[in-house]
């Protein structure tokens, strides 16, 4: 917050840089290292407002060289701790999506070279951030994890709050009407569409410290803000999915809670939705206007019609990542087209589509392969990107693809514990299991200390 405030980019990156180079050469436990790695995206700030005029764009050299002691410093502390990298399916998964990319447009007649160098770069972060998160969650509680994910979530909120104080994003123009400016709704790191889905990813591992916790109010309220703050954000997505995931969230928690907390949280989900039932009421043709102004494709059907012609016209391969680049009335040097299967379909054609989709079906059976509460957690969390992916392009912003690397990784491990998925023999299975049971982390056992799996698993894992 003191980076995004008062921009101190280069010296917050700096301190970043040099903490984990410490930590990865030192003894110090890894997982100090995952604060700053969730949120050191967040220190840039509104100065660089901008994409063609960002931080990472005006200080690139710097920013390289940093990248590279870092990458240098990693390599050092995983020879030293001795860390193991076992092959998943997750990571194949990953790593597939990824390379789908790399023939893309090759049997173009525009066919640029920047085609493979994009697609291969794209494939290099999803690795490089695979291995990192590997490494990282490895030695990591699942607690402490969704603690920090929480955390990272407040810390987008208060950036959030700053912006409707400092801006005008509601202007009262005469008998009750409002104009809305949903453009002063930005950061030195992203725009509002990119705001809303870093607040929840936060939501589902709220639920799950509200399950963990005694006394549920205070995730309660932190659930609550979580949901106002998407809605504030004013991304459509995310204001249709984000509300009926908190109630939900709220009556999993009821059913999972003891006797005084259920009574809590049924009180304080009724007081909620009277207040949303009044709100609505008072303001119903503000909300109504709202909904018909806000809830067109604005723009979208014309991207999603460019991305189908290019797919058409190269339906194999597709017409790579090259495709219109640098295009003077797009504000990203990317052709985004605001929705991730179409992207991949118009970036990899029908390889990269089936890419993409092997990926989706993937994440689903590691989720219900011998299901446990903690991957039911993981698997809202990844719903939330994929919601927010049908109307942008998620996997494809570092922020956003870091932390859909955390949870893939977790869910990979927690999986290979319980004896889901994974492309290590039985005996390094094994090993796994003693390493993890020994550490104390929390790919611990099948069942939530609470008691048995929720009823959902039980009724879909023999889909798979």
């Amino acid at each position: 917050m003191m980076s995004h405030i008062f921009a101190l980019e280069t010296a917050m990156l700096t301190i970043i840089a040099f903490s984990f180079i410490y930590i990865m050469i030192s003894k110090t436990h890894i997982r100090a290292m995952l604060p700053l790695l969730l949120m050191c995206f967040y220190l840039t700030s509104n100065t660089y407002s901008d994409i063609l005029n960002g931080y990472m764009i005006q200080r690139l050299w710097y920013v390289i060289c940093i990248a590279f002691v870092m990458i240098i410093a990693f390599v050092i502390g995983v020879y030293k701790r001795k860390l193991k990298f076992r092959l998943t399916w997750g990571f194949l998964g990953v790593l597939i999506m990824g390379a789908s990319l790399i023939p893309g447009g090759i049997i173009s007649q525009e066919y640029d070279i920047l085609n493979f160098a994009g697609g291969l770069m794209i494939t290099a972060f999803y690795v490089a951030f695979y291995l990192v998160a590997a490494f990282v969650s490895k030695e990591i509680e699942f607690e402490y994890f969704a603690q920090v994910v929480v955390a990272s979530s407040i810390v987008v909120m208060m950036q959030l709050t700053l912006i409707y104080i400092d801006r005008n994003i509601f202007y009262y123009i005469q008998n009750h009407t409002f104009a809305v400016i949903k453009a002063h709704i930005y950061l030195g790191w992203g725009i509002s569409n990119l705001i809303a889905p870093m607040i929840a990813v936060g939501m589902p591992f709220t639920v799950y410290l509200m399950v963990k916790h005694k006394n549920p109010m205070f995730m309660f309220t932190i659930l609550v803000l979580q949901t106002a703050a998407a809605a504030l954000t004013l991304s459509r997505a995310l204001m249709i999915f984000s509300t009926p995931f908190a109630i939900i969230g709220i009556i999993y928690a009821i059913a999972r809670h003891n006797r005084r907390g259920r009574w809590q949280l049924a009180v304080g989900l009724a007081v909620v939705l009277i207040s949303i039932i009044i709100v609505a009421q008072i303001f119903w043709e503000q909300l109504v206007e709202f909904w018909e102004i806000f809830m067109d494709g604005r723009g979208r059907d014309e991207l999603w019609h460019d991305a189908l012609d290019a797919f058409l016209a190269n339906p194999i391969f597709g017409a790579g990542v090259a495709y219109r680049l640098n295009d003077p009335f797009r504000m990203s040097p990317l052709f985004l087209v605001h929705n991730t299967p179409l992207q991949f379909m118009m970036w990899g054609g029908i390889i990269g589509f089936l890419a993409f989709m092997l990926h989706s079906v993937q994440v689903l059976a590691t989720a219900f392969r011998r299901p446990s509460e903690k991957r039911l957690i993981l698997l809202f969390a990844f719903g939330m990107i994929y919601a927010h992916s049908m109307l942008d392009v998620m996997v494809f912003f570092p922020f956003t693809l870091l932390f859909y690397i955390f949870f893939m990784s977790i869910m990979d491990a927690d999986s290979i514990n319980s004896g889901g998925f994974s492309l290590v023999t039985r005996k390094d299975k094994q090993e796994v299991v003693k390493e993890l049971k020994h550490s104390g982390t929390v790919y611990g056992n099948n069942l939530d200390a609470r008691g048995e799996l929720p009823w959902i698993f039980k009724a879909v894992q023999n889909i798979f």
